[in-house]
């Protein structure tokens, strides 16, 4: 049923054609749903199947090695990936929006050559390390603070529920460099953390999630790291805005995440709506033959349409 929002491009329908075609071959996509994502290592492999796609670098320019995509194409691999398997599109989500795209919008060209082509690659993996154990959205209640010592900073903080923590190997992360109490918003600033400085520690695996254990979530623990003041970005004092910058991505991505899994289950109830017999008499009916029926299907329709126009309006 051709539903959804109908403002795509020609270069969008082949960039969806050519996520539909990965999906459908992708052989891990088909364990992942056998198995309810219920295999914790699962994870590994579906790290490395964003790693064989490409699109670990969907949004990073081309003369970075990545894709060039936009923020539709980024929604498009969403909703794509996500009908068949929401732990792979999480992780990329994270990697490709949340992590790389402060580095896209506000990195200094040298950070850019120094990250982004192998962040394209799959040859390093990227997490966003946020959420702590007394701030979550409201991040102006952040605890972790870097302290200026010299040509660096000193970090210490813990971060709570970060996903990817356990194969990351670069963290963009915020902390206090100024005291809270004279503008919470202005003296926060943001940082690349790589995972093997002196300082850094994974914590344990959060626990298990409803259909998501292909995804890790664990603590990054900062104790004393040296963060070398060429890792900053932007300026000092900015990172509230560049976190905000971080998790439009991941908002657009997550309501795009949604619009396929949604999509999937209306097409999937359509199709059973078909297939399945009712024993009505005197003459036994399919079940979409039913009134009853026919409404949910359609509610369902509308819903998904509604969320498509939503969703591609916002990209």
């Amino acid at each position: 049923m051709d539903l959804g929002y109908k403002g795509f491009s020609q270069e969008d329908d082949l960039f969806r054609e050519g996520v539909k075609d990965f999906v459908n071959k992708e052989q891990l996509l088909q364990e992942a749903i056998e198995s309810d994502q219920q295999e914790e290592d699962l994870g590994n492999k579906v790290i490395q199947a964003a790693k064989d796609t490409g699109y670990f670098g969907v949004l990073i320019p081309e003369e970075y090695d990545g894709v060039g995509g936009n923020y539709t194409h980024y929604a498009i691999l969403a909703e794509e990936v996500s009908r068949a398997c929401f732990a792979l599109s999480n992780i990329i989500a994270v990697h490709s929006g949340l992590c790389t795209s402060p580095i896209i919008r506000f990195g200094s060209e040298e950070q850019k050559q120094r990250y982004l082509p192998r962040a394209a690659s799959g040859d390093i993996v990227g997490a966003i390390a946020m959420t702590e154990p007394n701030a979550g959205s409201n991040i102006a209640a952040t605890e972790t603070i870097a302290r200026e010592q010299g040509d660096h900073y000193v970090l210490n903080g813990t971060k709570r529920f970060i996903t990817n923590a356990v194969n990351a190997d670069i963290f963009f992360t915020i902390a206090y460099t100024g005291d809270r109490r004279e503008g919470p918003h202005g003296n926060m600033s943001a940082f690349v953390v790589e995972r093997d400085w002196d300082g850094v520690s994974i914590g344990k695996d959060t626990g298990k999630k409803m259909g998501l254990n292909a995804v890790p979530n664990s603590d990054v623990i900062f104790e004393d790291v040296k963060v070398p003041k060429e890792n900053i970005l932007g300026e000092q004092g900015q990172g509230y805005e560049i976190q905000h910058v971080s998790m439009e991505y991941g908002r657009i991505f997550l309501a795009a995440c949604a619009l396929g899994m949604a999509t999937e289950v209306f097409e999937r109830s359509l199709a059973y709506s078909q297939e399945r017999v009712f024993p009505t008499t005197p003459k036994p009916l399919p079940l979409h033959k039913l009134q009853t029926i026919q409404r949910r299907i359609a509610e369902m329709a509308s819903s998904v349409n509604a969320m498509s126009g939503m969703v591609y309006s916002a990209t």
